[in-house]
């Protein structure tokens, strides 16, 4: 009877270390299941905020979008019209208005104007001057700027100042031809500046390759 007893003490206390040994290690796996976890954290630079970065201001509402500065139309506007219109002058416009209405405001076209050489769809903007060219003046406009891009003086826009800028031509030789072509028209060719009284073929050869006609 003793036996059977001390068998039975034996096996439980073995039933009991098992159970022991089971535990302990199911306690260890967790504790390295969880390091290993720990391990694998994303590291965080020193500095940096792991708050979203709130860019608004103090008081500005979430997806507030920012305010912008309203451009505002004058209620009028006032320009002078002037070159060939009708009624030259200063006119009052409405704010927005373009460059037709100002046109109309002045009259209309004269009968030499140039209608094509200014953009009437242009908005006007207060205090500015709109002038509207003669077919001639637009024409000596094209010219000049022309004779701009080439670098040559033309002999048929260019003023006093210009021409004396010229080998061999002073201010009186430069006023003579400024003269010639109002009295005569315009020269067609450059070696027409010869027939102007004082330039003689050695002037002439001096500024040949500086000048132009168009």
């Amino acid at each position: 009877m003793k036996k059977i007893k001390n068998n039975t003490r034996q096996n439980g206390k073995q039933v009991a270390g098992r159970h022991l040994k089971w535990a302990a290690g199911a306690l260890l796996c967790v504790v390295l299941t969880g390091c290993g976890k720990a391990d694998k954290a994303i590291p965080i630079e020193l500095g940096t905020s792991i708050e979203k970065q709130d860019n608004r201001q103090e008081g500005e509402a979430v997806g507030a979008v920012p305010a912008t500065e309203e451009v505002t139309t004058p209620e009028e506007v006032c320009v002078y019209v002037c070159g060939a219109v009708n009624s030259p002058g200063v006119v009052s416009l409405p704010g927005g208005s373009r460059y037709n209405d100002a046109l109309e405001a002045a009259g209309g076209f004269t009968e030499d104007a140039a209608k094509e050489a200014v953009n009437l769809a242009k908005y006007i903007s207060d205090g500015e001057q709109i002038f509207f060219p003669t077919k001639e003046e637009a024409q000596m406009i094209a010219e000049s700027a022309q004779t701009k891009q080439s670098g040559l003086v033309n002999i048929n826009t260019a003023a006093v100042s210009k021409l004396c800028e010229l080998p061999g031509i002073g201010e009186s030789k430069a006023q003579a031809i400024v003269a010639y072509r109002e009295q005569n028209g315009a020269f067609l060719k450059t070696e027409d500046v010869m027939k102007v009284p004082g330039i003689k073929e050695s002037a002439y050869n001096q500024m040949r390759d500086l000048i132009t006609v168009q």
